[in-house]
């Protein structure tokens, strides 16, 4: 059994590495034979709050990670000095940890890393980003692919890119295609009452509102639909806030009301896993027509729930192929309303429980296959 240590940093951690890690660490819980013992170190303040939705796992809390106590100060001034986490990496190895995963690694370390890079959107959409960020995560990026003793990536695509643009990467790279498995824990039935006031039926947008994700495609399409006399309700869920552009959602929103469609395209905002779990079952589809992905939780969920996807051609988004997708280019708002239309007006209620099973049926296996292939890098990084 190798004791593998997660670094969680509570707040400052994006709510899709949460997810992220949920679905990995419940891989890992549900299936038997399973070589990793994962262990959660944390801050003392962060421990009662760790998520509810991750299967019990064992934490270990100290204030080296409470922003700004005098131990998370001395630290960083070690950290400093040594190249490396190194008061850290040593507390871990008094808990019996052989592995650091999911962490940035420094030159020193005293402990292997596994380290995740979730994708490269900053070199193939760099539009996005400002010069100093994008000049911050080549150098990150670099220092991860020197270091790691593994360098997981969640789709070939995202692996395909890090060779490219960080050949110091080569052979030590794994693709680990993380598959949700998350929302079939959740209580929630199909025939559970809604947790919020939905008009039905609805399609189903569950991304952060960051400028890449392309919600202004979807108005678009709502509003040609509108003028054929078609109606799509679209509900949306996520953080409204893009960091790197702070306007972004409120310029979304004017575009709807501009578009007169603002009665068709619904905010929620960020509501807890359990109501998007339902609000997914009892959607007539889920989208994502997101420009660019490392390997989408939107999609995955689609498929662990067995519901039509409507999701933009992407390389990887065909790389995750879910068995009902309706593909689009991402640009053409013609034909996002053509398959939003499609997905809505050929919904069957009772078909969807039928899908639903059969997805319920395979989840199991694409699990355990989720679970293998991490344990199988656990003993590459320590090999």
């Amino acid at each position: 059994m190798t004791r593998v240590a997660f670094i969680f940093r509570g707040g400052e951690t994006p709510i899709s590495v949460v997810n992220y890690l949920g679905n990995l660490f419940t891989a890992i819980a549900e299936t038997p034979g399973i070589a990793v013992e994962p262990l959660i170190v944390t801050g003392t303040a962060i421990a009662s709050t760790l998520p509810t939705s991750w299967p019990r796992t064992e934490v270990a809390a100290t204030r080296m990670l409470d922003l700004r106590t005098p131990q998370w100060l001395a630290r960083g001034a070690v950290k400093r000095v040594a190249g490396t986490d190194l008061v850290l990496e040593r507390w871990c190895k008094t808990r019996r940890t052989e592995v650091i995963s999911h962490s940035v690694p420094g030159r020193r370390s005293i402990i292997p890393h596994i380290s995740w890079l979730p994708d490269l959107q900053h070199k193939r959409r760099p539009e996005f980003f400002s010069p100093s960020e994008l000049a911050m995560r080549d150098r990150n990026f670099a220092e991860v692919c020197r270091d790691a003793r593994v360098v997981v990536l969640s789709s070939q695509d995202a692996c395909n890119d890090v060779h490219e643009f960080f050949p110091a990467a080569r052979g030590k790279t794994r693709v680990l295609r993380f598959v949700d498995c998350m929302s079939r824990t959740m209580r929630s039935r199909d025939n559970d009452p809604m947790p919020l006031r939905v008009a039905t039926p609805y399609v189903l947008l569950p991304n952060q509102f960051w400028i890449h994700k392309n919600h202004a495609i979807v108005i678009d399409a709502l509003r040609l639909l509108a003028q054929r006399g078609r109606e799509v309700r679209v509900v949306c869920t996520g953080d409204t806030r893009d960091y790197r552009h702070p306007n972004h959602f409120a310029d979304v929103m004017r575009r709807s009301t501009d578009a007169k469609v603002e009665h068709l395209f619904r905010v929620l905002g960020i509501i807890p896993f359990a109501e998007l779990v339902q609000l997914m079952r009892s959607a007539a589809a889920i989208l994502n027509p997101s420009l660019f992905e490392g390997w989408s939780t939107t999609v995955e969920e689609a498929k662990s729930l067995g519901k039509t996807v409507v999701l933009s051609d992407i390389p990887v988004h065909r790389e995750q192929a879910p068995p009902r997708g309706i593909y689009f280019a991402p640009h053409d708002a013609g034909a996002l309303a053509d398959a939003l239309w499609s997905a809505v007006d050929g919904f069957d209620p009772a078909a969807e429980r039928d899908f639903a099973a059969r997805a319920s049926a395979t989840l199991p296996a694409r699990r355990e296959a989720f679970a293998n292939e991490y344990a199988s890098i656990v003993r590459q990084s320590v090999a």
